[in-house]
């Protein structure tokens, strides 16, 4: 007794089908990587976009603390922004009808008297439609002749700050 195929026939390609690439694929893929990384990869990691931002959002905080302060406290709280930095002071006297803004409030958590920030990064602008702007115990917004304003944006760099004065929101 034997084994064996009858009437089937095996047959053997010469080239067998193998999938992958070959080495050139990879180098000149490997290439293209390298040279759009170089070219492109500058621009995510500029030093300048980052601390364009870490102002703009200690701006943003000090602007919506200064509103906080002022309402928990019931003295209006003053925030000036400029091209050389942002400050706060509240009134001396707690009396709306003569304000006098020359107490610097503690900043909160280190607890230091006096919240600023005068390092504008070099190269970012600020403007602002008002300045300063008085924060009231009630919320409001207002400018420097104590109206409330309707709006007020303040630009630093290629980021906005809105804010709507009577209700004092801040975004």
């Amino acid at each position: 007794m034997g084994l064996g195929l009858i009437g089937s026939t095996v047959y053997v390609t010469k080239y067998r089908k193998e999938s992958g690439f070959t080495l050139i694929e990879i180098i000149v893929v490997l290439v293209l990587i390298g040279t759009l990384a170089s070219v492109g990869g500058g621009q995510f990691f500029s030093r300048d976009n980052f601390d364009e931002r870490f102002f703009y959002d200690d701006s943003l905080q000090a602007l919506r603390f200064a509103q906080k302060l002022a309402m928990a406290s019931g003295c209006m709280t003053q925030f000036s922004i400029s091209g050389s930095g942002y400050s706060l002071k509240q009134d001396a006297n707690c009396n709306s009808a003569s304000t006098s803004f020359t107490q610097d409030p503690y900043r909160p958590g280190t607890y230091a008297k006096g919240y600023s920030n005068a390092s504008v990064p070099s190269g970012i602008s600020v403007t602002t439609s008002v300045n300063p702007l008085i924060l009231a115990a009630t919320g409001e917004i207002k400018n420097s002749a104590l109206t409330t304003i309707s709006t007020a944006t303040i630009v630093i760099g290629s980021r906005t700050i809105n804010i709507d004065g009577p209700t004092g929101f801040v975004r």
